[in-house]
């Protein structure tokens, strides 16, 4: 279990920062391991995590070398090493080797199909920071949750629904 929170506003991010910093700790228990988060344009991006797997090297969030993708994933890709066999017979570079960076380059090299290359349980977030545009998704069984809340000028996504509510970003 790992606990996703990425807060997007139009607005300043510095207006939400204390609310999010607050959020992460409300799902510090899904993920207890390492709490980790990034400030990047209109974007607060943070990441819980429960090292199962890459225990030194998957650390989240997850950018490309180029910073214009973040990746936030929780779950498990159980065919992740034969992804890796795949990738490397497309001539894709890997560094670290991890489910992190194998789903990330799948999905700049497959955008949206990359999803038909995944075998397992997962919520994931994939932001380009270039185009601004934000990529989620869950297995087909919803295994690992994702909740989300919209409006004019607030985007939010969590692995549970009680930091967006417990913070006041929205009214119950």
């Amino acid at each position: 279990m790992c606990g996703i929170f990425i807060v997007k506003t139009e607005n300043n991010t510095n207006k939400y920062l204390k609310k999010f910093k607050s959020s992460l700790n409300d799902i510090y228990l899904r993920g207890p391991d390492k709490k980790q988060f990034i400030k990047k344009k209109n974007y607060l991006i943070g990441f819980t995590r429960l090292s199962i797997n890459d225990l030194e090297e998957a650390n989240q969030p997850h950018e490309s070398e180029d910073k214009r993708f973040t990746l936030l994933f929780n779950g498990e890709i159980l065919n992740y090493k034969s992804l890796l066999n795949y990738l490397s017979s497309k001539q894709i570079s890997l560094k670290k080797y991890t489910e992190t960076e194998v789903i990330l380059k799948l999905y700049i090299l497959h955008k949206e199909k990359f999803l038909n290359y995944l075998k397992g349980f997962f919520s994931i977030v994939i932001i380009d920071h270039k185009i601004d545009k934000i990529f989620a998704c869950v297995d087909q069984f919803s295994i690992k949750p994702l909740y989300y809340y919209h409006s004019k000028d607030l985007i939010i996504f969590s692995s549970n629904p009680s930091p967006i509510l417990n913070n006041k970003f929205i009214k119950k």
